[in-house]
């Protein structure tokens, strides 16, 4: 009958159109320009508005999952401090591909390899990465963060002319959020003035309080790191010069905003095996 041939004429048409849709949208999605348009939207968003400049060379979608990420650099802006101050030489973005497919580009987690981030402290206090980022919903779940192989450049432009630059090599580092609204960071690295060091922290996005620590437990005391003491501090570094033996650091920090005294710590410094002359 000529209504069956009209009938199964239609599906194949409705087939054929549907796949040519679904070509069409595929081809949108994983089109190496597409991609890295979306995720230079999504860092650009992650920022206030006109503060930063964000240059990303790629980003193609994996055959096994995530989209590959390369050369990412991100600086400011302002007279503050106009070098990079994060690069990431490669990444990989693990988005969800549900969302995706509805047009909403949802990062669940994010691997960094081998970044670096210049933390700059300026004469006058401020830091170079204050004022950076934009406000978010703290209902809306954060991406899980690791860094492999990471290096945190640590600058303090108020110290004596000539101060080195504090370099932590290898760095590990995991940021999750779980349970939701309360964000747990864990990491470690190494320095060639205070040897392994650990770090965490603990940050409650609704409230802003936040809980941190710091230990270094092999710390070799010496002359490297009365050098490095004496950019700070010179005169206390005059009267330690002749100091040997192993050290360790143990640091903790807490943020309160909404208390009187904001910000309090604690600091306990350790010496054994130590020599004085």
């Amino acid at each position: 009958m000529a209504w069956r041939k009209w009938l199964v004429r239609g599906l194949v048409f409705a087939v054929l159109g549907a796949g040519a849709l679904g070509a069409v949208a595929y081809q949108a999605w994983t089109n190496p320009a597409a991609v890295r348009a979306q995720v230079l939207n999504h860092v650009r968003g992650r920022f206030a508005d006109g503060v930063v400049s964000v240059s990303l060379e790629s980003a193609q979608l994996r055959l096994l999952g995530g989209i590959a990420v390369s050369e990412l650099r991100v600086a400011r802006t302002d007279g503050l401090d106009r070098k990079d101050f994060l690069y990431v030489p490669s990444a990989v973005v693990y988005h969800d591909k549900e969302r995706l497919g509805h047009g909403a580009f949802v990062i669940r987690k994010v691997e960094l390899h081998r970044p670096q981030l210049r933390v700059v402290r300026q004469r006058d206090g401020r830091c170079n990465l204050a004022g950076l980022f934009a406000p978010c919903d703290p209902n809306e779940p954060l991406p899980a963060v690791v860094v492999e192989q990471g290096t945190i450049l640590l600058e303090d432009r108020g110290a004596a002319p000539g101060a080195p630059v504090l370099e932590i090599k290898d760095v590990a580092l995991t940021a999750v959020e779980d349970p939701p609204g309360v964000v747990t960071v864990t990491g470690a690295g190494k320095t060639d003035v205070a040897g392994p060091i650990r770090f965490g922290a603990v940050v409650q996005r609704a409230t802003g309080d936040a809980t941190a620590g710091f230990e270094a437990t092999a710390v070799p005391v010496g002359p490297d790191l009365v050098q490095r003491l004496a950019g700070v501090c010179p005169e206390a570094a005059a009267q330690v010069r002749q100091l040997s033996g192993a050290g360790a650091v143990l640091a903790h920090a807490a943020y309160h905003p909404a208390e009187s005294r904001p910000f309090t710590y604690d600091l306990t410094c350790r010496l054994r095996d130590g020599t004085f002359s």
